[in-house]
């Protein structure tokens, strides 16, 4: 999901669960869920070109901090899940939320 219209916020902060928007790259300005950090990367997934089974990773600091999901055992009951294709159908919806509360917030 590219949409460059998004608030600013800072690169530091980044952990499981945080929304994320690429920096860099070819995924540049996309907006993703980071799934995990190890090092100083992150695995991020968006339930449509980066599925949850294959996680895109990225280096933290090609990446900016939008926010963070409000309850961090989503993730948990998501990969709990049976399906893939309900996985990442969670993960489009948690997304979605968020860009819509964002723009709504805009609207007033």
């Amino acid at each position: 999901m590219k949409t460059p219209f998004l608030p600013q916020t800072d690169k530091t902060g980044i952990e499981t669960g945080a929304i994320v928007r690429s920096e860099a790259g070819h995924d540049r300005l996309g907006i993703f869920i980071v799934l995990w950090v190890q090092g100083d990367y992150a695995y991020l997934a968006d339930g449509r070109s980066r599925l949850y089974e294959k996680p895109k990773k990225k280096r933290i600091r090609h990446m900016r901090k939008l926010a963070t999901l409000p309850e961090k055992q989503v993730l948990d009951q998501i990969s709990r899940l049976g399906d893939a294709g309900q996985r990442n159908a969670a993960l489009r919806k948690l997304l979605r939320q968020y860009i819509d509360q964002v723009y709504k917030k805009e609207e007033l």
